[in-house]
């Protein structure tokens, strides 16, 4: 991947900020220890992998005093602390890399519990948004026939699955737009379940770009065993 641009430099901010409630676990899911590694370890070791990076960002949750984290030397990283929702978190980390380092370079919002991603597929992610000088995101297109239910689960609509897909991170944007929607969006009392819906919302194009089922999302415990198996196997 060639980046040509001085404002095509790219950063990885990685929210984790959270308490995973739906594990049902003791500790937040991205302290999970998994294949000799926490989830959030292994998350971040993966993406700083990826060619061309310039820094990383972990935004953790207040109080949160885990000293075990390792962030790689080779990048500028700076640790921040999240807030309430993923929306805050994720601005918080915006706010410390428009500071270091402006408001066009390329951010990769990557989630800590999608620790399996495919390095191939970030960096067509990023080549992507580099040649088209748009945002994107992973994501994989749906296989199987799509139900919309009503309140008492019956079948209400089936959904054209050509037109579906499962949205992955990492999520890819220039900072300073991204920074300006999930601002407006919060302003609008949007519910923001990812980067991409509050880009749509304002009108920015958001390209998908096809991801990897190793690319899972660590959500329920019965995800820890193929989370392993991913972790421990190669591709």
């Amino acid at each position: 991947m060639t980046i040509q641009r001085k404002t095509d430099g790219f950063w990885v901010l990685i929210p984790a900020a959270g308490a995973g409630r739906r594990m049902n676990a003791p500790i937040p899911k991205q302290y999970l220890n998994v294949a000799g590694k926490t989830v959030l370890q292994h998350a971040i070791d993966r993406m700083a992998q990826v060619a061309t990076l310039t820094g990383l960002v972990l935004a953790t949750a207040p109080n949160d005093d885990r000293s075990d984290v390792i962030l790689p030397s080779h990048l500028t990283c700076h640790k921040v602390v999240g807030g309430a929702e993923r929306v805050h978190t994720v601005l918080a980390g915006l706010t410390s890399i428009i500071a270091a380092a402006g408001d066009q370079v390329w951010v990769l919002v990557h989630d800590a519990a999608r620790p399996g991603v495919r390095l191939a597929d970030v960096e067509r992610l990023m080549a992507h948004c580099v040649e088209f000088q748009e945002g994107g995101l992973l994501a994989q297109p749906v296989r199987d026939t799509v139900k919309r239910s009503g309140s008492a689960n019956q079948i209400e609509q089936t959904l054209p699955r050509d037109q579906i897909w499962l949205a992955q991170t990492p999520q890819c944007f220039r900072a300073g737009e991204l920074f300006r929607a999930l601002e407006g969006a919060l302003a609008e009392g949007l519910e923001v379940t990812d980067e991409a819906s509050a880009m749509a919302h304002f009108g920015h194009v958001c390209h998908l770009i096809t991801g990897h089922w190793r690319n899972m999302k660590l959500t329920e415990p019965e995800d820890l065993p193929l989370i392993e198996w991913i972790l421990t196997h190669d591709e």
